[in-house]
């Protein structure tokens, strides 16, 4: 008896000296088994003591043991979930919603508190009262309204996500779903998804609804694709509604890609509810009788429509009905994209980047980063990569140099970058054996989970067949040509379908001129080549989606 006295006067000690590890370790201490998985709010708060803020805002909130950290609706909340005994508390505010955008997983339970296992630094809102650590908002005042009735489709989207979470507001649906839908109309990704998901719930589609498997004029083998649709996959609803919207494998057919999209919303798939919003927003400018021409979009640009200043710079990026003007392209792209179109910031940034100097590739991060927070994938992928293999350099031999350092790290990007170097004599003297030496070592490398770089990958082991089919600056070798187009088969989805097609027709005139022989050993040289056995050689002659 005690020994357990002792025991508990020094756990008492300990805890009112605060020596603890983690601040709030009993509530971090619960399991999510039992909780489910929803969309937060835009804001939760996170209670801590003040001496842990530093280190805190500093490192972020890290993964402890499993454990999960508890996050609150209300500042009061928070602050009593710190125990008295670590002195002055506070109330971090933590940017739920974009965590839940960029992936991060956030479960509620039943009395509304919320739980997860970590919170990057990047997501704390540090701003707080050093006395009370209450974390501070800005209110919807004129000045917003304003901004967003000037053109600022940001803007919309934050005043309509106040309305639609009733923070700082009172709740409104309704006035949240037309925010919403002048965000989208004004190309910002995340107003569409929002959109389209209130327009998937008002219209009451069942995620569970069953679409027929008669009339759907689908290739045979993608009959198991809707089966798995209606079987509850929202992944492959959302596939087979893109097959439709674009033409893919099917005939064309809007009505057939909408009910897709709306079932993989309503069962969760994000980018279903994107779609919806967008092709809304499409529907309602053709029955408003827009006509897509030059002095259509300027006249709307010039009125602070600043999707009608996106549309004039795509125009005149891509020489659509104009003549070609890059110049004007990014300055409408810069208005656009300073006013919350999120496409127009991933556009200007790859405008930036192609001019390979130090300033306009930094300039390019920053942009993609927006367009990330703004809900554009590709923007997020294209940072990620810029980040990681560092800023260009516009010296050819400095460029080449730091290129290859990133390359001997196995990086796709910067591998398929020094394949070009050593054909082009770019930064280094034209070799051609270094070329097929570093296409091999592209070409054999696993294909990883980001499109972009298994994309480079698949590429070279393209190029690396035709390069021994026609004998380019090599000898032919049509056996070497095969089991380079076996590898490329394995992740041939990285292509379009056109691409896919292209290269078919290229793949079968070779299966026909080779032997039986002949094609076993190519099988045999691929397969040692990738130190595995091929995978998808049965639909070799086939395009995938």
């Amino acid at each position: 008896m005690k020994h357990i006295i002792l025991t508990l006067i020094i756990f008492l000690g300990f805890t009112i000296m605060g020596i603890s590890e983690i601040p709030n370790n009993k509530r971090e201490q619960k399991t999510v088994k039992k909780y489910r998985l929803e969309q937060p709010p835009v804001l939760l708060y996170y209670g801590i003591g003040l001496k842990f803020l530093k280190y805190v805002t500093d490192t972020g909130i890290g993964v402890n043991k499993g454990k999960y950290h508890e996050l609150f609706n209300n500042k009061e909340n928070a602050l009593k979930s710190v125990k008295k005994q670590v002195g002055e508390i506070s109330a971090i505010g933590v940017n739920a919603l974009k965590m839940y955008e960029n992936g991060y997983k956030l479960y509620v339970d039943n009395n509304g508190y919320w739980y997860t296992k970590e919170i990057p630094k990047e997501y704390l809102n540090v701003t707080h009262n050093k006395i009370e650590g209450i974390s501070k908002l800005l209110n919807i005042t004129e000045e917003h309204i304003e901004s967003c009735e000037n053109g600022n489709v940001e803007e919309c989207y934050n005043l309509a996500i106040k309305y639609y979470q009733g923070k700082e507001v009172l709740k409104d649906k309704d006035k949240a779903k037309k925010l919403f839908l002048k965000s989208c109309k004004g190309g910002y990704k995340s107003g569409c998804c929002m959109f389209g998901d209130m327009y998937v719930k008002d219209n009451k589609i069942d995620k569970n609804l069953t679409i027929s498997i008669k009339n759907i004029n689908f290739l045979k083998d993608k009959k198991s694709e809707i089966s798995a649709c209606n079987s509850g996959s929202s992944a492959r609803c959302y596939n087979i509604g893109y097959s439709y919207a674009v033409g893919k494998e099917v005939d064309k057919n809007i009505s057939k890609a909408k009910s897709f999209f709306a079932k993989a919303c309503a069962g969760g798939y994000r980018r279903g509810c994107c779609n919806i919003g967008e092709m809304y927003v499409a529907e309602l400018r053709l029955s408003e009788g827009e006509k897509e021409t030059k002095d259509y979009y300027k006249k709307i640009c010039d009125n602070k429509d600043m999707i009608g200043c996106f549309k004039l710079a795509y125009m005149y990026n891509m020489g659509e009905k104009i003549k070609k003007n890059i110049p004007k392209a990014k300055e409408l792209y810069s208005i656009a994209c300073k006013n919350g179109v999120t496409v127009a910031c991933l556009n200007l940034g790859n405008l930036l980047e192609k001019e390979q100097t130090e300033k306009s590739a930094s300039l390019a991060l920053r942009l993609y980063k927006k367009a990330c927070s703004g809900g554009e994938r590709q923007g997020c992928i294209r940072y990620k990569r810029l980040n990681y293999i560092g800023i260009p350099i516009n010296d050819p031999k400095r460029f080449f140099n730091k290129t290859l350092v990133c390359a001997k790290k196995n990086d796709p990007k910067c591998m398929f970058d020094i394949v070009s170097c050593y054909m082009k004599g770019y930064g280094v003297e034209k070799n051609v054996t270094k070329m097929h030496e570093w296409a091999i070592k592209l070409g054999s490398l696993k294909n990883p989970s980001d499109i972009l770089m298994s994309g480079k990958i698949t590429s070279a082991r393209a190029q690396l067949a035709r390069i021994y089919r026609d004998g380019i600056d090599t000898s032919v070798d049509l056996i070497k040509s095969y089991a380079w187009f076996l590898i490329y088969n394995e992740y041939k989805r990285d292509f379009s379908f056109v691409n896919q097609q292209t290269l078919l027709k290229e793949i079968r005139e070779l299966n026909e001129q080779l032997s039986l022989e002949d094609k076993k050993k190519g099988k045999r040289m691929a397969e040692k080549i990738i130190n595995r056995p091929l995978l998808n050689i049965n639909k070799l002659l086939n395009v995938e989606p």
